[in-house]
C-alpha cells in the first residue's frame, strides 16, 4: 500500500512538474524532451501537430525556422472560458523544448497562481459593488445573514476548479504534442 501511495504521488508529481510559477505568480509551461529524432524530424511533426491536431482553426504559426516554431491559439477549459498561448518550441539535435509563456485568459489577465483567492479582497470587492450600485443596507443585511460569505466562498470554490482545469488542459496539450512528435513517422512517400 505504501508503494502505491509512492508510486502515485510521484506520478503527479511529474504529471504537474512542468508547469511552473515566476515571481509575479503568473504560470508558465516549459520541458526539456529527450528523442531519438532529428531536428528536422521533430520541427516537421510539431508543425504538422499545430496544423492538423491542435483542435483550434485559429491556431497560427507566427516564426516557423528550422530550429524553432513560435506559435499563438487559444485551449478551451470550460465554457466560454479559454486559455490563450503562446507556445514557443526549440528543436536541438536529441532534443527539443517546448515552452508556453505567456499564458492568459482570453489573452486579457494572466494565468496566475492565485486566481483571486483573498477572500478579504474578494468581499471588498463585493462591498464596493453593492456601494456603487446604492444597495448597501442590502449588503449589510445579507453579510449579516452571512450570505456574502456564503457567495464569496462559492466564487473560490468555482476559481479553484477553473485554476485546477487549466492546468489540467495544458498538461493535456502538451502530452498531446510530445506523443504525436514521438509517434510520427517520416514518410519515404
Amino acid at each position: 500500500m505504501r508503494k502505491l501511495l509512492l508510486l502515485l504521488l510521484l506520478v503527479n508529481y511529474s504529471v504537474f512538474a512542468q508547469l511552473k510559477i515566476k515571481d509575479d505568480k503568473t504560470v508558465f509551461y516549459e520541458e526539456v524532451i529527450e528523442t531519438d529524432k532529428t531536428t528536422k524530424e521533430v520541427h516537421d511533426a510539431v508543425e504538422e501537430f499545430l496544423a492538423t491536431n491542435s483542435g483550434n482553426s485559429n491556431y497560427t504559426i507566427k516564426i516557423n525556422n528550422e530550429d524553432q516554431i513560435l506559435s499563438k491559439g487559444q485551449i478551451s477549459v470550460i465554457g466560454p472560458n479559454k486559455l490563450e498561448i503562446v507556445l514557443n518550441t526549440e528543436f536541438k539535435d536529441g532534443r527539443y523544448r517546448i515552452l508556453m509563456d505567456p499564458i492568459s485568459w482570453n489573452g486579457k489577465s494572466p494565468l496566475t497562481e492565485s486566481m483571486n483567492f483573498d477572500k478579504e479582497k474578494a468581499k471588498e470587492d463585493m462591498k464596493q459593488m453593492y456601494i456603487d450600485k446604492g444597495m448597501e443596507k442590502t449588503y449589510e443585511k445579507k453579510d449579516k445573514k452571512g450570505e456574502i460569505d456564503a457567495d464569496i466562498q462559492e466564487f473560490v470554490k468555482m476559481q479553484t476548479m477553473l485554476y485546477d482545469k487549466s492546468k489540467e488542459k495544458i498538461i493535456n496539450f502538451a502530452n498531446s504534442l510530445k506523443k504525436y512528435v514521438s509517434n510520427k513517422e517520416n514518410s519515404e512517400w
